[in-house]
């Protein structure tokens, strides 16, 4: 009996504790579907996933996974671009108290919807509150990611690469961090931060070699580095990025880009290779026309002027609407600038300049306009040209250069003082420009002009500290020994023209700069090595001043060598074959030195009266008069 008693109860029990068992065939349901739900979309299948989830929220109203079903729900709405179904799924969640714990991540799509649906503001204001509210989600470093996402579409590059940054430093585990560092990168490189780019790039590539963007990263790397002017550098970069992704959206660009850089690098035949192969693989008119105009200029500066004509036919025919079409006619105007065709240069630019341009290519047009007007000697036309340039156009290196244009007209004229202040201008106004030596070597020729020879020596020297790889050496050397020269510093002058010698040992100095160094190797006695060179310049030198002047000299170095016999034999030479020159005078008053030294008055007194005969203006004459009134006194 009290076993059926303890029976009784011990049932009464389950029926309390248990629910019935219609009630637990549901919950098994629920927990089937829900899972189904799940599966579906994990798979991708987002229709089937949606059906299985409405059923689980219609059918189990008080299932343990009704909010997480309305999550995944909204989800489901956001994947098939159901921005306001997935609104409502989320918002739900976000205003329902008992869903707390899946507040945070019904924000996080919540914001991913806004972003969906383009309103940006919204989306930075829900992950604002998981920032602010939800400090250790597991949502938190994604929000702060999709923060600095949207800071990255919107162009606020700085403050996207600060949250990429905090991404980085707060959640180094999570996946998101690799994206972070990749997309710091992207905005350095975009906001025209191109060493920093490089850098961020190149952290990324070592830290993740393997990941998805690396091809990207490769190529940014490679864009920034030809940004910089490290064409090398940029060129392995490139090349990596092409070996990995061949097939990459950026491949054409890439390649066209490593044709670019041989450009820059001054490897025509090797661009102009590039540039071919880049136009068979090119998936778009801009990067075919681009390519074209990079060959114009390759065959421009191969000066193979007739093919870049060519091409630039080509290119208006057939890109009329391109890019590439609106600058060919400022590189027919360079070619033919070039080739000294200065009418043609000029007719070009007016047509161009007369028709509709965009703004850099009309001032470039306009200088080159102004190039073929100062050549052809109409300075103030070239002036104007110039002077429109330098204040409207907005490249720094074209304003410099047309600047520069304008000192060399003043500097033409003899305008010393207006012509320096042009050439400070490109040093003050634009220090980044690639003019400055030039502006530099420009003040020290003046300075040579006025004769202020210390100062020159100063400038000249400053271009070769600054500017060591400056393509104006050839010239800065001889100039600088001229100017020790005229400043009396002869041994610093014979130095200077050895570092000119040693240079260029393929390119021998000029004649002008060699006949400098004998003058100054004369002035310090060294009169054999003086000889030697002024022996060689009057038989070889195409200049025939410098021929004639080097024939008189080596008669004064046979003098100063006690060479009489030579010395006579040297100017006898010199008369006979300039007896015109200017030195004829200084010629005939050595001879008649020469023969009053040695008593014979007779023959004195007759070169001392073909100088006043032949030369009565020169400077000489009193100088022989005063010997021949001697002369015949002595008589």
């Amino acid at each position: 009996m009290h076993s059926r008693v303890y029976f009784r109860a011990f049932i009464m029990i389950l029926a309390i504790l248990l629910p019935p068992p219609a009630l637990f065939a549901d919950d098994l349901s629920d927990d089937t579907d829900f899972i189904y739900a799940k599966q579906a979309f994990n798979d991708g299948f987002f229709n089937l996933s949606q059906e299985a989830l409405e059923k689980v929220i219609r059918n189990y109203p008080r299932s343990p996974y009704l909010y997480e079903a309305h999550v995944l729900l909204g989800r489901c709405f956001y994947r098939q671009n159901n921005f306001p179904g997935a609104l409502y799924e989320f918002e739900s969640v976000i205003n329902s108290p008992y869903a707390a714990e899946f507040h945070d991540e019904a924000l996080y799509w919540l914001g991913e919807t806004y972003i969906g649906m383009g309103d940006m503001k919204k989306a930075v204001e829900c992950y604002q509150k998981i920032i602010d509210g939800f400090p250790l989600s597991r949502y938190t470093g994604y929000a702060i990611y999709s923060k600095g996402w949207i800071y990255y579409r919107m162009g606020l590059f700085e403050e996207a690469v600060k949250c990429f940054k905090d991404v980085i430093s707060g959640y180094p585990m999570d996946r998101v961090s690799m994206d972070a560092q990749f997309r710091i990168g992207e905005c350095l490189y975009l906001s025209g931060r191109y060493e920093r780019a490089e850098e961020e790039l190149g952290k990324f590539i070592e830290k993740y070699p393997l990941s998805e963007d690396t091809p990207e990263a490769y190529y940014l790397r490679g864009e920034a580095g030809f940004s910089l002017g490290k064409y090398r550098e940029s060129i392995v970069s490139l090349e990596r990025a092409l070996s990995i992704s061949p097939d990459a959206a950026w491949a054409s660009l890439a390649a066209y880009r490593i044709g670019k850089a041989l450009y820059g690098m001054d490897e025509c035949t090797a661009s102009a290779e590039q540039l071919k192969k880049c136009l068979g693989m090119a998936d778009s008119d801009f990067i075919r026309s681009s390519s074209l105009l990079g060959l114009v200029q390759n065959y421009e500066r191969s000066g193979k002027s007739a093919e870049a004509l060519k091409i630039c036919d080509e290119i208006e025919a057939d890109y009329p609407s391109s890019a590439a079409a609106r600058e060919v006619g400022y590189h027919r105007a360079r070619i033919f600038n070039s080739d000294k065709d200065y009418a043609a240069a000029e007719r070009i630019c007016r047509e161009a300049v007369s028709s509709p341009a965009d703004g850099p290519v009309l001032y470039r047009l306009r200088y080159e306009l102004g190039w073929a007007c100062m050549m052809q000697g109409r300075y103030d036309e070239a002036l104007g040209e110039f002077t429109a340039v330098e204040k409207k156009s907005k490249e720094t290196n074209l304003r410099a250069s047309a600047l520069c244009g304008i000192g060399d007209i003043f500097l033409y004229r003899k305008e010393y003082k207006r012509a320096a202040e042009s050439y400070d201008g490109v040093i003050n106004k634009y220090p980044e420009s690639s003019w400055i030596d030039y502006a530099q070597y420009q003040l020290a020729d003046i300075l040579m002009l006025e004769g202020k020879y210390d100062q020159a020596v100063l400038v000249y020297r400053s271009i070769l500290v600054n500017f060591p790889k400056t393509s104006l050496t050839a010239k800065v050397l001889p100039r600088l020994g001229e100017a020790y020269f005229n400043a009396g510093d002869y041994e610093r002058a014979v130095a200077e023209f050895g570092a000119l010698a040693r240079s260029s040992p393929g390119d021998p100095p000029s004649s002008h700069a060699r006949f400098y160094l004998a003058n100054a190797l004369y002035n310090i006695n060294r009169y054999e090595a003086a000889l030697e060179i002024f022996r060689d310049l009057a038989g070889s030198s195409a200049d025939p001043d410098i021929r004639m002047m080097a024939s008189y000299q080596i008669g004064w170095c046979y003098y100063n060598m006690r060479k009489e016999p030579q010395a006579v034999l040297a100017f006898e030479n010199f008369l006979k074959n300039y007896p015109g020159s200017d030195f004829a005078a200084d010629a005939r008053l050595w001879f008649a030195g020469l023969y009053a030294s040695k008593g014979k008055s007779d023959l004195a007194i007759k070169y001392l009266e073909s100088i006043l005969k032949d030369f009565p203006g020169g400077d000489l004459a009193p100088e022989a008069l005063a010997q021949l009134a001697q002369a015949l006194s002595d008589e």
